[in-house]
C-alpha cells in the first residue's frame, strides 16, 4: 500500500553527518548561551538587592554555606587523608627521602595545592551539593513553586540562585584550603613513623615551597569550580517542565556535566596559567 506524500513529508528522515555535526554544535551553543544567561540572571539578582531583601538573602546564603562548607568537613577530611596517604606512599617507593629534598617538595606541593585541592574539592561539591541544588529546584518546578513566588513577587534569581552560587562559590574556596591542610596532615602523621626524617625541616620545606602564585590560583579554582558546579546543577534542575520522572534524570545529567567542567576549566586555567608565565 502506497504512502501518501504528506505522510512522507511529516516523517523524519536520517540527517547526514554534516547535519549531525552541525545540529550538535548549533545545541553546544544554545547550552552555552543558557549558562550565559543564567549567569547574567544571577549578576543582575545580586544588583537588585535592596533592604531586608539583603538580609534575608544573605541568611539563605550563610545557610548554604553552612551545609556546603562546614557540613562537608568530615568528607573532605577523609577523602583529603586517603589522597593524601595514597601520593606519600608513592612517593616514598620512588623516591626515599624526598620530604628532606626541596626540588621533590616543591613539585608534590605545588601539584596538591594547585591541581589536586580544587578538583577533588570540586568533585565533593558536586556529589553533596549539585545534586541537592538540581532536586530542590526540579521539585520546586514541578509543584510549581516558582509560579508562586513569581505571583507573590519574588525573584527566583534573588531568592535561590544568588544564594547557592555564591555560597558554593565560597564553600569551594574554604574546602580548597582545607583539602590542602589534610592532606599535609596526613604526610606529617605518617612521615614521624619513619626513620632519619626531620620533622621540622619537612614543615620548613613544605611551607618555603608555598608561593603566593600558587595560593592565588588555588584559590581561583575553587572560587571557579564551586561557581561553575552551582550555575550547571541550577541550570539542569531549571529545565525540569512537568513531570517528576525528569528530576532523576536531570540530577543524573548535572553531576556527569558538573564532574567533565570540573575536569576541563581546572586544565583550562592551569594552561592559562602557565602560559602567562
Amino acid at each position: 500500500m502506497a504512502v501518501p506524500a504528506a505522510g512522507l513529508a511529516q516523517q523524519e528522515r536520517e540527517l547526514t553527518p554534516l547535519e549531525r555535526y552541525l545540529d550538535g554544535r548549533l545545541r553546544l551553543f544554545a547550552y552555552w548561551r543558557q549558562l550565559a544567561y543564567l549567569f547574567m540572571e544571577f549578576w543582575i539578582g545580586l544588583r537588585a538587592l535592596r533592604g531586608n531583601q539583603r538580609r534575608y538573602v544573605k541568611n539563605l546564603t550563610i545557610h548554604q554555606i553552612i551545609f556546603s562548607g562546614i557540613d562537608a568537613v568530615g568528607v573532605v577530611s577523609i577523602i583529603a587523608v586517603v589522597i593524601g596517604g595514597v601520593v606519600l606512599v608513592q612517593m616514598m617507593t620512588f623516591a626515599p627521602g624526598f620530604q628532606s629534598s626541596p626540588f621533590l617538595m616543591g613539585i608534590v606541593s605545588s601539584l596538591l595545592t594547585k591541581e589536586m585541592a580544587p578538583v577533588f574539592t570540586a568533585l565533593i561539591l558536586v556529589g553533596r551539593s549539585g545534586s541537592a541544588i538540581t532536586v530542590e529546584l526540579g521539585t520546586m518546578r514541578v509543584k510549581r513553586h516558582h509560579e508562586a513566588l513569581a505571583a507573590m513577587g519574588i525573584d527566583i534569581a534573588q531568592y535561590f540562585y544568588v544564594p547557592r552560587v555564591i555560597g558554593l562559590t565560597v564553600a569551594g574556596i574554604l574546602l580548597n584550603g582545607y583539602f590542602a591542610i589534610m592532606t599535609f596532615f596526613s604526610w606529617f602523621i605518617i612521615s614521624s613513623f619513619q626513620r632519619g626524617i626531620d620533622m621540622q625541616r619537612m614543615m620548613n620545606l613544605f611551607v618555603d615551597s608555598l608561593h603566593a602564585s600558587d595560593l592565588f590560583i588555588s584559590v581561583l579554582k575553587g572560587g571557579v569550580l564551586g561557581m561553575a558546579v552551582a550555575i550547571i546543577c541550577i541550570h539542569q534542575g531549571s529545565n525540569v517542565k512537568k513531570s517528576v520522572t525528569e528530576i532523576p534524570q536531570r540530577t543524573s545529567k548535572a553531576i556527569v556535566t558538573a564532574f567533565i567542567s570540573t575536569f576541563i576549566i581546572n586544565m583550562v586555567i592551569s594552561l592559562v596559567w602557565y602560559m602567562m608565565q
